[in-house]
């Protein structure tokens, strides 16, 4: 990620939502639930860190299945006991990826910050000497 990527995220990044939650189908007990996730596009890594948080899960089926992102949707087949259980976790998840990352784009920046200072000083004599070599 470049300087200049990580200051446009860092000041267009105002975290990922849930826009809609629908049921999308049902098939012998399970029941597909698709999270649509707000602003599009999603930043890749964000995704990334969303994919790998492990969370609490509570329920029968959710303790043994994840949330597969799918573009910019959250899709989870879920029992349907478990609806509730699955939209606070999905939640909770979406808060920890825009949590995570935001944290990334402090540290990459940083870190871009303290690379140019260690460089500035040598890069301002090569100037002054090409000034005072004009």
């Amino acid at each position: 990620m470049s300087g200049g990527e990580v200051e446009r995220l860092m000041s267009e990044f105002t975290g990922i939502s849930i826009s809609e939650a629908r049921v999308e189908s049902k098939l012998a007990g399970s029941v597909t639930l698709t999270f649509c996730l707000f602003p599009t596009p999603i930043p890749v890594q964000w995704k990334s860190m969303f994919m790998h948080i492990s969370g609490d899960k509570h329920g029968s089926v959710i303790s043994t299945t994840n949330p597969v992102l799918h573009g910019n949707d959250v899709v989870w087949a879920v029992v349907e006991g478990d609806i509730p259980n699955a939209k606070h976790f999905v939640e909770e998840r979406v808060g920890q990826a825009n949590a995570l990352f935001g944290q990334m784009l402090v540290d990459v920046a940083r870190q871009d910050s303290q690379k140019t200072a260690a460089t500035l000083p040598s890069e301002i004599a090569r100037l002054q000497r090409l000034l005072d070599e004009a």
